[in-house]
């Protein structure tokens, strides 16, 4: 989960930077989400930790190294992140953490379903958030990249990087993983911030039956459905057939669990930005041309 930018010049704040900075320090709510999210992003259960790997003298001064790595880039990030950067990933970490718990608890993304925190080296160097895992008699993994963005920036660069994965014949790679997770399909999720206060608040609350059966969950489902469906066609049609068959692999399960939401009821989140964003990236990169 990076919001990334070009750190060569120091940016002045604007306004708006400043207002979701003081919004950000002055609201108890949030800051009490967040701690409640870093328990559960940072516990055994919900996260891939990077020592589970090592295995002998060399693979323990790897993963020493790569630790080193990744604390020295948070550092890096939290001293050049623009004040609304800094509030985004506040907001994508209780978000992811939501996610987490109520796609166990309510079964956001399917009754058989694994949800779990990458590692922090696979968030940073292979873009990576979570990874989700289908359980039963067609088994799979999805790479989740997870979004909260003010605007369209942070989507147009996901998408891209995965555009250029497809185009040179990648899966998503993941280093710290089980067997089975470390080339996955990957795709992006994500809501804006108007929607992810809505799921604090209720979170917060305790609202767990409004939660249970949130039309997020519908949302986020289309999303990953429509990304699985235009990347494989996509992909057929360039050549990269292993590349279209994993994710044509996926999109038939994911497509019955999206079925079986169909007693929930969409509102206003189906027009959330965040999906308009992922559709309209789908619409430019992914397309294929019908002649």
């Amino acid at each position: 989960m990076r919001f990334e930018q070009s750190h060569n010049t120091p940016q002045r704040a604007v306004p708006e930077e400043l207002l979701a900075q003081k919004q950000l320090a002055e609201d108890a709510r949030l800051a009490r989400a967040h701690r409640d999210a870093k328990k559960i992003l940072n516990s055994s259960e919900h996260r891939i930790s990077m020592e589970e790997f090592i295995t002998d003298e060399r693979t323990k001064r790897e993963v020493e190294e790569d630790i080193r790595f990744t604390e020295e880039k948070r550092l890096e990030f939290a001293k050049h992140d623009t004040l609304q950067q800094k509030e985004a990933f506040v907001l994508a970490e209780i978000f992811e953490a939501i996610l987490l718990t109520e796609g166990k608890e309510s079964g956001w993304l399917g009754e058989n379903v694994r949800l779990l925190k990458a590692s922090d080296y696979d968030d940073i160097v292979n873009r990576t958030d979570l990874i989700a895992e289908w359980h039963g008699t067609n088994a799979h993994s999805l790479g989740l990249a997870v979004d909260v963005t003010f605007g369209p920036s942070t989507l147009e660069r996901k998408f891209q990087h995965l555009q250029e994965d497809i185009d040179s014949g990648r899966l998503g790679k993941l280093k710290y993983a089980y067997k089975e997770q470390t080339t996955v399909p990957r795709v992006v999720i994500g809501m804006s911030r108007e929607t992810v206060q809505e799921l604090i608040d209720l979170w917060l609350d305790e609202d767990f039956a409004t939660l249970r059966d949130h039309p997020i969950q519908r949302v986020l489902l289309d999303q990953i459905v429509d990304q699985l469906r235009y990347i494989a066609g996509y992909a057929r049609t360039h050549g990269k057939g292993h590349l279209a068959d994993v994710y044509e692999r996926s999109l038939g399960p994911l497509r019955k669990v999206l079925n079986s939401k169909s007693h929930i009821r969409p509102d206003a989140t189906q027009n959330d930005s965040v999906s308009a964003g992922i559709k309209a990236q789908l619409d430019k990169r992914f397309s294929v041309q019908k002649h």
